[in-house]
């Protein structure tokens, strides 16, 4: 048997199946294995990849930045000695000792920005570069979920700055309570009596691994701009998780038994390494991102195999006319906008190719968004003074450019000629028809809503 016989009986038996059908252990098994089918294709095509070597460099630039900021909310509660360990581990997978190294110079370059000596200009320039590494989250894991469109800047800077602010407030907090209840003599009482010190000990052994679950799962709910489903958020953040768990111990035994990086880069092997976590780090990041895409968006990748959908001209415009008068039976009828992700499920189609017949037909001024964070989309004038061959001839030429035609050839000049008949007739077909009668023609007929 050849390996391509193997890999098509392969394909065949996960995919030549409807999962909907399946019950218990294999219709797991099937989704798992397309899951990650999509996930190998993501990867391959390189996107993530570049996404992931992007946040490594903005990463080298700003976490000093981010850290001071950080440090001086957590130094107001006395708590900003917790930022060592925290830091000792995520690059426990170095080693110990480098670990240990590593997060003591971080801390200590932290330590020497001095926010009060840098006036009004250097306290900007040092917020701003913290908060772009922020922004450069966001705008990885929207490329993941196919959001074109990032959040408002009023909105942005406002989850920013409670990420810097408020969320070092709130682990200040917490380390402060935690450490006050652990040692009033009620608590140590307590811990003396069987099973509460065992449980203790496990809990505190499992509250980094739960830790790093939720800062996952924390991620994947509020960064994209778009609904996230807290199942989708979850289950992706598991599954980063153990791979940030999991890798860190592969890397880690890899130093260990390896000698070769310390005797090739001497003093640069802890940098050299360092950069190599962090961008795995970053890597498994967006891949749970997309894990999590994959989950609430199961009909395109767990009910039949991926494929990459490639608009021709006629596909644009018909595509293109459905989303016009989906928006504008949505206004008509007083419902909610529609979104892109609202409209990538209603038409089946991936997110993406929505996104750039929006922002074609945003581009065009037919639509206009909401003021809503995602917003929705909302015909752009009154659908009754819309006319569809109007529509229909700017969609055909949105995106155009270069050099006008040359008519002074014979050749040029009978093509021009060509396509002008073509726009007269199909002028001359639609005169007059407008958005607003498409749509009643199309509830006339009892068309699917």
């Amino acid at each position: 048997m050849t390996l391509a016989t193997m890999r098509g009986r392969a394909a065949a038996w996960v995919w030549d199946v409807d999962i909907r059908s399946l019950r218990g252990g294999r219709r797991f098994l099937i989704a798992v294995l397309r899951i990650g089918h999509a996930l190998a294709t993501a990867l391959v095509d390189g996107q993530l990849t570049l996404h992931a070597m992007s946040l490594v460099f903005t990463t080298l630039l700003s976490i000093v930045p981010l850290m001071a900021v950080s440090f001086s909310v957590l130094k107001s509660f006395g708590v900003h000695h917790q930022i060592l360990p925290l830091l000792v581990q995520f690059l426990s997978p170095l080693g110990v000792q480098q670990s240990a190294d590593a997060a003591r110079r971080i801390v200590v370059l932290v330590e020497s920005v001095d926010v009060g000596l840098l006036g009004a200009i250097g306290v900007g320039t040092l917020i701003y570069t913290g908060l772009s590494l922020l922004h450069k989250i966001e705008m990885s894991i929207n490329a993941v979920w196919s959001v074109g469109t990032p959040r408002r800047l009023g909105h942005r800077v406002t989850n920013y700055l409670s990420v810097v602010v408020v969320g070092p407030l709130l682990i200040g907090i917490s380390v402060a309570l935690t450490a006050l209840v652990l040692n009033t003599a009620g608590a140590r009482g307590l811990l003396e009596i069987q099973p509460f010190g065992v449980l203790v000990l496990w809990g505190t052994r499992l509250f980094p691994y739960v830790l790093v679950w939720a800062a996952f799962s924390f991620i994947y709910a509020f960064v994209p701009n778009v609904p996230v489903t807290f199942r989708a958020a979850a289950l992706g953040g598991l599954v980063a998780s153990v791979l940030w768990q999991t890798s860190g111990l592969l890397f880690g035994a890899f130093i260990a038994t390896s000698v070769s990086y310390a005797k090739i880069y001497s003093s640069l092997s802890i940098m050299i390494l360092a950069l190599i976590w962090l961008y795995t780090s970053w890597l498994i990041l967006l891949m749970g991102a997309q894990i999590a895409y994959f989950i609430q968006n199961p009909r395109r990748y767990l009910l039949h195999p991926p494929v990459p959908v490639v608009l021709s001209n006629r596909l644009r415009e018909r595509l293109a006319l459905s989303i016009m008068l989906l928006i504008a039976r949505g206004h008509h009828e007083n419902r909610p906008p529609w979104t892109v992700s609202g409209l990538a499920d209603h038409l089946d189609l991936p997110a993406q190719i929505v996104q750039k017949l929006i922002d074609l037909l945003r581009l065009e001024r037919w639509i206009m968004q909401t003021s809503d964070d995602p917003g929705g989309w909302l015909p752009s004038r009154d659908i009754a003074t819309i006319e569809v061959n109007e529509l229909i001839r700017s969609i055909r030429r949105a995106g155009e450019r270069g050099l006008p035609p040359r008519t002074a050839e014979p050749i040029p000049a009978t093509v021009d000629r060509v396509m002008e008949t073509y726009r007269e007739a199909a002028d001359a077909a639609l005169s007059g028809t407008t958005l607003g009668d498409l749509l009643r023609e199309a509830d006339g007929k009892g068309e699917n809503q």
